[in-house]
């Protein structure tokens, strides 16, 4: 899921943030909304949280087994998506983008 995030989600929401279509002057409330949201949800993709155990409902015999998946993993994976996120839209765009603006801003 974070793979897929960050080869076609990402991407399409960075080329939104560098178009010139985004006015950061007049549009700053709604990109603040998407980069929330596109942060929210790279918190919510990363792995099941908590030890979270797959089992299956038939019976103890079954071929499926029953699998653990570690927090620590999880953490790291969750967070390395977040500093992803944040790092390739606030950083590289968001912030140089609305710079520009306030230093061009006129009253």
């Amino acid at each position: 899921k974070s793979s897929m995030f960050v080869s076609y989600i990402l991407p399409q929401v960075k080329r939104s943030f560098e178009s010139s279509r985004w006015d950061p002057m007049k549009n700053v409330e709604k990109a603040m909304k998407v980069y929330e949201i596109i942060l929210e949800a790279a918190k919510t993709i990363s792995p099941v949280t908590e030890k979270n155990v797959v089992k299956n409902l038939d019976s103890e015999h079954s071929v499926f087994e029953t699998k653990e998946i570690d927090d620590e993993h999880h953490e790291s994976s969750s967070s390395r998506l977040v500093d992803v996120v944040r790092e390739e839209l606030a950083h590289d765009i968001i912030y140089p983008k609305l710079t520009r603006t306030i230093m061009e801003w006129k009253p």
